[in-house]
């Protein structure tokens, strides 16, 4: 039968780069991996021939050596079909016929052995099998690749003083190897160097260096792809070496390292083409229905995970699961349950409780036919809780839960991130049976912890980590109005102001996980702090490297536990933990502006009273999944009000409101506004806490899910309907909005009114009044057109201009020259610095001006009002984008160099700004999920941070005229 390349081979070999070129930026979708998924015919073939050759007997009669390679091929039969249990057992018999030798010959048996061992978390009969090698070898190139196994996987599972140690020899036996006049470099240089390179990877992995890391692995890659060749000559030769298809294993396995390291260290759109380049060689060399291409395409579906794209991570999932049960993989096996679990989570992130049910359910029917795997997951996670609760099962769901929180307090003890998390979803579990005050005790033990558990997390664990602290914290919420509805007290809890301080944080925690993701790179502007952010950041690593390892520890069966190393992690965690404290503190006090902007303190309602000034009242909204909250403050008393709608239904009323804003969805001027849906929203958030809002003047309003994406000044205050008048929109002059109550200003979140207060910079005297950037050109086209006069955008059947939005929402594949060019921008700016008494020359910079270059090099904190007249874009608008920008003009069109056209969030929050005003007057980001009111609360707080008092933006497609009419008059009034 055709030679069956193990799939085991990603748990313990090192890698390869790959030959081909990679493209500069991933496709903004993941269709095209779907597509090929689903275009690979059904063929069993493969699948066929492993089961044939475990049904078959094993014939009498053979030879030892005969006999150790026939059970090896059947392990890699058992393997390629998911067989979990019979790959240990078939390897197991491989290796007894073998009689445990560590001659060359059974070379394939003896990596195979190992594979397997590792694979069912038998670490330490792997390890003593490697150590038992190192002692025998003869050949300083057999235990150069042995050390380099062992480094690699003492590191990852926290033994780093043993992984030091056989660092050293590996490097010793690299020097033998390399000196060796009469060695076969010329055969096996490559691989040696490979190996070499593996050692020090694993190592720098194990102290949580992932920038050394990878390096190290990518070095490891180039090797491997070299050696490729020269594997084939050995094989030629009869030399004993591993096969070929190993060998190519290997190869990949490596780039996956190298891709890991890139997700550490939050690069994701790197790992993303590393993945995709993976997949392809992958594809190529085993084709598309392979069980290896299953491993890979499960990396890539974390990657996008972790970018937030959660829609194309559950189609590749999808897609990637239906192969594997058509080639006739068991479904008790890893893979297939492990991407059951990756496309359970993705289906939980989106909030699909029944889909995700179905995931676990075939997941729990698979336990029960491997006993190891169901050892190992048997318990069920804290996603599988979260689903049968939602589901209705909430006395299942808290018995996971029960379970859950006993495991992790005797892995972590009393204190740290994970068991508090632990033990907020089970008071979730607790509160849905009705355990009312149990549950409330178990969350206020866990909250102090949560509240920090966000910025603990290290970059492959942010993305869930902050979802189930958003879950969490609305479970307490919900709780905690429930107790103060009741009339409920308890002591020592003011239960209101709790409620207020939790919903803030709950509210940002989307837009915190992107600022955290882009503030320490965004920090190398200090060098001082670059050097203690980075300090802090690798410390916050070590010890989430050091808490996965005890998780993994304390999973192996007890035979294979290693006790000393989780005594000494255990012993080694406190002073970790205190030393980064000490580092936070120091951070806080030299540098408090950083500190509030990575870890905003939470304000209580006290705190936010003696924020505002006379005449200004605070409206903060909360909206759940079931219900939803409004918090009115004034300088006098706050007050609280619920709501019984929903997330759903709220995004369902927005979404009605805008659909008669957005132009772009209409051919005719005369779509009314649904001002039933308006008021609904008023009487929901506004009416229920109005009446304390006296004469304030100034109302600061703290939107929440998609009620970020309308201004609350388009609310009316009474029911209304839209009367006749002769012109078009006459009619709402008669509506009773509620800014004709009170000016309306909005807030990303209640802690900003604490950063804008206490850090905005001092107005000095000598600022120059306005400095513009717009209508930048996004490819040649359009600059060859820009000379000429502009012809605005035409909607069928009236003659007026649209500012679209990006337009590129509905392609699987959009880059910056795919925008749309925005010529009346030019004239907006003109006519503001022409309002404003400016020299347009010195102060409008348009067309291939407008570039980041500009930006970046203008003395912006000198100007008191600075405009950008451009798309303002939300992640995945093109491809490779995971963060809030803004669209300038294209690098290919100027030469512009060191720069892709994007002044992206992170980039916005190393500019330095002392700025009245900061405009987005074409910021069209609206989107039908949310991601547009996160972006402009993104942009927000990066502009603040970067030192602006102000924000002004457009969130929807707007009439050119109006437009530019509107921004030039706030600005003629100002002046």
């Amino acid at each position: 039968m055709r030679r069956l390349a193990p799939i085991a081979i990603a748990l313990q070999l090192v890698v390869a780069q790959l030959a081909h070129a990679q493209p500069k930026l991933p496709p903004r979708s993941s269709a095209d991996l779907v597509a090929l998924i689903k275009s690979v015919a059904s063929d069993t073939r493969q699948t066929a021939e492993a089961r044939n050759l475990l049904d078959t007997p094993i014939p009498e009669g053979l030879s030892n050596d005969q006999r150790a390679k026939l059970l090896t091929e059947r392990a890699r039969a058992a393997s390629l079909l998911g067989l979990n249990d019979r790959y240990l057992t078939e390897i197991r018999a491989a290796w007894e016929a073998a009689g445990k030798s560590f001659d060359p010959k059974y070379v394939q048996t003896r990596i195979e052995f190992l594979a397997a061992e590792i694979h069912s978390g038998n670490l330490v009969s792997a390890i003593e099998m490697a150590e038992a090698h190192t002692k025998v070898a003869t050949s300083a190139g057999s235990r150069l690749a042995t050390h380099a196994f062992l480094v690699e996987n003492f590191s990852r599972h926290g033994d780093i003083a043993a992984a030091e140690k056989h660092l050293k020899l590996a490097e010793i036996d690299f020097n033998l190897v390399n000196t060796n006049p009469r060695g076969s470099w010329g055969l096996w240089g490559d691989s040696w160097q490979a190996n070499i390179e593996r050692a020090r990877a694993g190592f720098a992995l194990g102290r949580s260096k992932y920038d050394e890391a990878e390096r190290h692995f990518r070095n490891n890659a180039e090797f491997r792809a070299k050696d490729l060749e020269a594997n084939l000559r050995r094989l030629a030769q009869g030399v004993d070496t591993v096969s070929q298809p190993i060998a190519i294993g290997q190869h990949l396995i490596a780039k996956r390292g190298q891709a890991d390291m890139l997700i550490q260290q939050g690069r994701l759109i790197e790992a993303e083409m590393l993945y995709r380049e993976i997949i392809e060689r992958t594809v190529k060399e085993f084709g598309p229905g392979h069980p290896f291409v299953h491993i890979y395409i499960e990396g890539m579906v974390n990657v996008l995970i972790q970018q937030g794209r959660l829609n194309d991570a559950r189609n590749l999932a999808e897609a990637s699961l239906q192969l594997q049960l058509q080639q006739g993989i068991a479904p008790e096996s890893r893979i297939v349950t492990s991407t059951r679990s990756r496309l359970a989570s993705t289906h939980v992130a989106l909030r699909d409780w029944e889909a995700a049910h179905i995931q676990y359910q075939a997941i729990n029917s698979a336990l029960e036919r491997d006993s190891n795997l169901k050892a190992r997951l048997g318990r069920g996670d804290k996603d599988w809780a979260l689903t049968l609760l939602r589901v209705g099962q909430p006395v299942a769901a808290e018995q996971i839960m029960l379970n859950l929180l006993a495991d992790d307090s005797r892995r972590f003890g009393e204190d740290g991130n994970e068991l508090a998390e632990t033990r907020g979803m089970y008071a979730m579990m607790l509160a849905a049976n009705g355990k009312t005050g149990e549950a409330l005790a178990e969350f206020r033990k866990a909250l102090p912890v949560l509240l920090q558990a966000q910025k603990d997390a290290g970059e492959e664990e942010l993305a869930a980590t902050t979802r189930r602290l958003v879950v969490i914290l609305e479970a307490y919420i919900d709780l905690l109005y429930s107790l103060h509805s009741r009339g409920q007290q308890v002591t020592g809890l003011d239960i209101p102001a709790e409620a207020f301080q939790v919903a803030d944080v709950a509210r940002g925690s989307s837009v915190q996980k992107a600022l955290l993701a882009s503030a320490a790179r965004s920090a190398s502007h200090d060098p001082k702090l670059a050097q203690l952010a980075r300090e802090e950041q690798d410390l916050s690593h070590y010890i989430n490297t050091l808490n996965d390892t005890l998780s993994r520890l304390h999973s192996a069966p007890p035979a294979q536990r290693l006790d000393k190393i989780i005594a000494d992690i255990r012993r080694d965690l406190p002073e970790l933990k205190a030393r980064r404290i000490k580092l936070r503190e120091q951070i806080n006090h030299e540098f408090p502006e950083y500190a509030n902007l990575i870890n905003p303190k939470p304000l209580r309602p006290g705190d936010v009273q003696r924020l505002l000034q006379p005449g200004e009242a605070l409206l903060a909204t909360y909206v759940g999944e079931q219900r939803s909250y409004a918090g009115r403050s004034t300088q006098q008393a706050t007050q609280f009000a619920t709501s019984a709608l929903g997330s759903k239904a709220v995004a369902t009323r927005v979404a009605d409101i805008r659909r008669s804003l957005d132009l772009g969805n209409s051919t005719l001027l005369d779509s009314e506004l649904d001002l039933d849906s308006a008021h609904a929203l008023y009487a929901q958030f506004v009416h229920p806490v109005s009446a304390g809002l006296g004469h304030a003047e100034h109302l600061l309003v703290v939107p929440h899910g998609a009620l970020g994406q309308i201004p609350f000044a388009l609310f009316p205050t009474k029911p209304s309907k839209l009367g006749r008048s002769t012109l078009p929109f006459a009619a709402y002059a008669e509506i009773p909005w509620l800014i004709r109550e009170r000016a309306i200003t909005q807030l990303p979140s209640v802690s900003t009114l604490y950063a804008l207060r206490h850090f905005a910079p001092q107005r000095r005297g000598e600022r120059s009044a306005f400095i513009g950037f717009g209508d930048p050109l996004f490819n040649e086209k359009q600059a060859t057109e820009a000379s000429r006069e502009a012809v605005p955008v035409k909607l069928a059947g009236r003659n007026f201009g649209l500012r679209f939005s990006p337009g590129t929402r509905s392609a699987s594949s959009a880059t910056i020259a795919d925008l749309a060019r925005l010529p009346d921008t030019a004239t907006e700016l003109f006519e503001i610095a022409n309002t404003l008494k400016t020299d347009a020359t010195q102060t409008v910079r348009i067309g291939k001006s407008a570039t980041e270059s500009s930006v970046k090099e203008s003395r912006l904190d000198d100007y008191r009002i600075v405009v950008f007249a451009t798309h303002g874009l939300i992640p995945g608008d093109l491809n490779g984008l995971t963060q809030p920008a803004l669209a300038l003009t294209n690098p290919a069109v100027t030469g512009e160099k060191g720069a892709d056209g994007l002044l992206t969030m992170e980039e916005i929050l190393a500019l330095k700004m002392n700025a009245d005003w900061v405009v987005l007057s074409a910021c069209n980001t609206a989107s039908s999920d949310g991601l547009s009111a996160e972006a402009v609360s993104g942009l927000g707080r990066a502009f603040f941070y970067a030192g602006t008092r102000a924000l002004l933006v457009t969130n929807w497609p707007v009439e050119t005229v109006s437009a530019r009419l509107l921004t030039t008059e706030v600005f003629r009034r100002q002046a």
